[in-house]
């Protein structure tokens, strides 16, 4: 983007390649079905004295990101 904007004038990761010996997650276990998603929902409302259930079930039904439900206050 910088190139674009041509606030540089060169890109230096035009011959960059990204190495890693982690073969990441396969996308079938990315995200869960729409059943484990309410199982996850119906514990965590159940169990809303502990404070990570709280944060879960807030997450789970605001879609409300990690850090963002951390800073509450």
């Amino acid at each position: 983007m910088a190139v674009h904007e041509k606030i540089i004038q060169k890109d230096f990761t035009t011959f960059a390649k990204a190495v890693s010996q982690n073969k990441g997650i396969k996308k079938e276990t990315k995200f869960l079905e729409v059943e484990e998603y309410k199982k996850v929902i119906a514990v965590s409302k159940r169990k809303m004295d502990v404070q990570s259930y709280a944060v879960i079930y807030l997450i789970a039904v605001t879609g409300m990101r990690f850090a963002e439900c951390l800073g509450l206050t």
